[in-house]
Order: structure tokens, then C-alpha cells, then sequence
């Protein structure tokens, strides 16, 4: 909008009278106002494009630190039979954290 801006003060010199009227900056100012009422409308779907994927990518976190808790109050239960189980699951669970939580774009794999 500033370049355009720039460019028509330079271009005004040149243009003919009856394209600095009035209503020729009414169209420009209602045409500007178009282009900003349409670029805040896909900025306000981005936001909430954004919102929506994080709330459900939030959701599956919980999902699964709920479930890994309730596995460990299962296996607990069982006594020390279940003790190399939930040592398996800390790790699994220890490897997942670092997975989600360590600020890197790409997972890393175990085998």
C-alpha cells in the first residue's frame, strides 16, 4: 500500500485532470479498503486454522499422558511381577517426552 502510494504521487503529475477527481479517489480509497477487509479476513482463518490443529494436537498430548499414567497405576497393581514392565514404559515414555517436547522439527527414531 506505501509503494502504490509512492508511485501514484509520481504518476499524479503526468495523469489528466479528470483522473484526480474526487470520485476517483473515492474508488481508490473504497478499493484499498476492500484489499484490507479481505487480507484481515484470511489472517483472522489462518488464526483459527492454528488454533484448531494446536486444541487437537493438545488434546491427543493429554489423551496419551492420561493413558501412560493409567498403565503404570495397572501395572503397579500387579506388584513386582510388573516391575520390567513399567520400566519398559518409563523408557517409552522418557523417548516420547524427548519426541514431543524437545523443540526439534523432526522425530527421532529408535529401533
Amino acid at each position: 500500500m506505501f509503494g502504490g502510494a509512492l508511485i501514484g504521487i509520481f504518476v499524479a503529475r503526468v495523469l489528466p485532470g479528470d483522473h484526480l477527481s474526487k470520485e476517483s479517489a473515492a474508488v481508490v480509497k473504497l478499493a484499498a479498503a476492500v484489499v484490507v477487509s479481505l487480507t484481515s479476513l484470511v489472517l483472522a482463518l489462518m488464526l483459527s486454522a492454528a488454533n484448531s490443529s494446536f486444541s487437537a494436537n493438545a488434546g491427543i498430548v493429554k489423551k496419551l499422558g492420561s493413558d501412560l499414567i493409567h498403565l503404570d497405576h495397572l501395572l503397579r497393581s500387579y506388584g513386582p511381577e510388573a516391575n520390567e514392565g513399567r520400566v519398559t514404559l518409563r523408557a517409552y515414555t522418557s523417548g516420547k517426552s524427548e519426541e514431543l517436547f524437545s523443540g526439534s522439527a523432526v522425530p527421532t527414531t529408535t529401533n
